[in-house]
């Protein structure tokens, strides 16, 4: 007997099914992936921002602009600082973001507390073209 069996054939075409659904996110919607992408890209900032206060017990100001995302860091210590030079990451570049996947945000400013990593003024809503938000919250200054 030659051939395949029906139950053969019906898991392979299962198996295509499932590879089918996750390559048309890929290839047929990239840009939906990419905003995606620079959304999470902006909540870890955000995350990194909050935690660089409290490590460096300096004010971290965040300025958020149409297409870009800057962090600065107070050279001095406390929560009255002004925010006067970049933060810079660990690889030596400047935390920042530049959304290149059509991104966009409703500019604000606001900066991290050094004592206890709240921002201010709090809550903080970051608005962003095509449905998507991201918010800090008030009295934890935790990213959703």
């Amino acid at each position: 007997m030659r051939g395949f069996s029906v139950l053969e054939l019906i898991v392979v075409l299962g198996v295509a099914a499932i590879l089918a659904s996750v390559a048309y996110t890929r290839f047929v919607e990239p840009q939906g992936m990419q905003l995606r992408a620079e959304v999470e890209e902006l909540r870890w900032l955000l995350r990194q921002a909050q935690r660089l206060s409290l490590v460096k017990n300096r004010a971290v100001c965040v300025t958020v602009q149409t297409e870009r995302l800057s962090l600065r860091l107070a050279t001095a210590p406390g929560p009255v600082g002004t925010c006067d030079v970049d933060a810079i990451g660990t690889d030596g570049r400047p935390y920042a973001l530049t959304a290149t996947g059509g991104l966009t945000a409703v500019p604000t400013t606001f900066r991290y507390r050094p004592d206890d990593g709240r921002p201010e003024p709090a809550p903080v809503n970051v608005s962003l073209a095509a449905g998507y938000g991201v918010r800090v919250q008030r009295y934890t200054g935790y990213v959703e």
